[in-house]
């Protein structure tokens, strides 16, 4: 019963994501095939569902690799700590207090991008694109 509810969240977020963003925009995952057990999500399901709706509503998905992206300030680059109780990212170069999803999203589309950090962005003519991605990426 749990698996049909989890399968059916994995679609109902996918065509959700697939429609409610313009066709220029792509849709950037953490590859995460690696994970196989203990997960909130069924990760194969999800990878499913985001290709398919992709596909079908003319998006282009890509997963990245998601090393480090748990582990830099998204606004820096420098080292985070984490807060492992309440979530969170705590970076102790600049003061950024973030939830650890969120930087996390925001390092990808970073790394997506080739861009080092939030700081690079400014200089960056692909700014609307990237805050665009990233405004879908946080909770």
């Amino acid at each position: 019963k749990i698996s049909g509810v989890k399968k059916s969240l994995a679609w109902n977020v996918a065509t959700d994501l697939a429609t409610s963003i313009d066709r220029k925009t792509t849709i950037v995952l953490e590859d995460l095939r690696w994970v196989e057990g203990g997960s909130k999500w069924n990760t194969g399901e999800f990878r499913t569902a985001i290709l398919h709706q992709g596909k079908k509503n003319s998006k282009k998905v890509k997963f990245k690799n998601p090393n480090r992206t748990s582990q830099r300030c998204c606004n820096c680059g420098k080292q985070v700590t984490h807060d492992t109780k309440n979530r969170t990212v705590h970076c102790k170069n600049c003061e950024l207090k973030l939830d650890r999803d969120s930087n996390s999203s925001r390092n990808l589309i970073l790394k997506e991008q080739n861009i080092k950090n939030c700081k690079d962005i400014l200089e960056s003519k692909q700014f609307s694109r990237i805050y665009n991605l990233n405004s879908l990426s946080l909770r």
